[in-house]
């Protein structure tokens, strides 16, 4: 059976003259052949990515989300990050899990995140719903 490299890089390494430093000191130049011919692996990139826009749209999901329906949906957050949690347990597919896996905690966040939102309601550093009662506890 034949072995996957997803990143199939060849490094280069060469010692340039002392003269070529800033300041006289040793320079090693690193010389990436993989960019070269294209092999450049964006998963780390992409996660990297999705997991800062899946940050990104729970923070006015949270607050609109308060505004709406109050702190009360907070097991709707809590059972889906666990779900998604332990589903990226038993995909096989790596970039799938590990986005399955960021999407389960930033859910999880996000329930702790509501009942925040919540207090910063009652303290009126946020927006009330004037079609709500609220009430302390």
């Amino acid at each position: 059976m034949k072995s996957f490299n997803a990143c199939p890089i060849n490094w280069n390494w060469r010692s340039a003259n002392f003269a070529d430093a800033p300041g006289n000191g040793p320079v090693v130049v690193l010389q990436n052949t993989a960019f070269m011919f294209g092999f450049i692996n964006y998963e780390g990139f992409l996660v990297g990515l999705f997991a800062f826009l899946i940050i990104g749209i729970f923070h006015p999901v949270v607050i609109r989300v308060e505004y709406h329906y109050g702190k009360g949906v907070w097991p709707f957050f809590l059972v889906s990050g666990i779900v998604s949690a332990t589903a990226s347990l038993f995909i096989a597919q790596r970039f799938i899990s590990v986005l399955l896996g960021v999407l389960g905690f930033a859910l999880i966040w996000s329930t702790l995140e509501l009942f925040k939102q919540h207090q910063r309601v009652l303290k009126g550093q946020a927006k009330r719903n004037p079609r709500r009662n609220y009430h302390e506890s």
